[in-house]
């Protein structure tokens, strides 16, 4: 059911650009690292502990949101859909199985609807 919330076109949009908005904002952030190293070459983990200033983090908000906003979009989905399911299954059981016809010459209270023709 989750998966299935995703297969949208507009979400698959939005999936692409938080991914798009992700790898421009690492590209950016990697960057700035450079710059203020002057080129001097640093290893991973240093570069990616300086990614966890909360300068760094802010330029993450706008991916971070959108995958948020899928999340929830995903979550509501579910939702909706396990309640009309519920739904469908209760107007299932007040539908009556059975039917009351007149068959020669005698009402019958219990005849299976399928057989009515």
């Amino acid at each position: 059911l989750v998966l299935e919330q995703f297969d949208d076109a507009l979400v698959k949009i939005l999936v692409l650009a938080a991914l798009v908005s992700f790898a421009l904002a690492m590209s950016e952030e990697l960057e700035a690292i450079k710059e203020s190293n002057h080129g001097k070459e640093t290893d991973l983990l240093e570069n990616l502990l300086s990614l966890m200033t909360l300068q760094s983090l802010k330029a993450f908000v706008e991916p971070g949101v959108i995958v948020l906003i899928l999340l929830l979009n995903a979550i509501v989905g579910v939702w909706q859909e396990s309640n009309a399911e519920k739904a469908l299954e209760a107007l299932q059981e007040l539908n009556s199985a059975v039917c009351c016809c007149l068959r020669d010459g005698a009402w019958t209270s219990d005849l299976p609807a399928r057989e009515l023709v």
